[in-house]
């Protein structure tokens, strides 16, 4: 059985759906990583990259601020709708 991060570590997640099609434009946002205590990176990095591989087939994306996007571009990109992506891919090229 794999150890999960210490409970500063770990949060829970409540899945919401995405907005509607028809929904107004959610505004610019952006979100960072914090770690506190950077001795159990390695571990803890680990620990989530096994349990979110484990949950992949049952998932249709990402929470962005949770996301692990040094995994993979899929990462980020299955964080947006492909109407938002393509707005971002514009922001950042702008």
């Amino acid at each position: 059985m794999r150890q999960s991060p210490s409970s500063e570590a770990l949060a829970i997640g409540v899945v919401m759906p995405p907005p509607a099609p028809d929904a107004p434009p959610l505004p610019d946002c952006a979100f960072s990583m914090v770690w506190a205590d950077t001795e159990g990176d390695a571990q803890n990095l680990d620990w989530l990259r096994q349990t979110s591989g484990a949950l992949d087939a049952a998932t249709i994306g990402h929470y962005v601020g949770e996301a692990d996007l040094e995994a993979g571009e899929s990462r980020a990109r299955r964080s947006f709708s492909d109407a938002s992506w393509q707005r971002l891919v514009e922001l950042r090229r702008q």
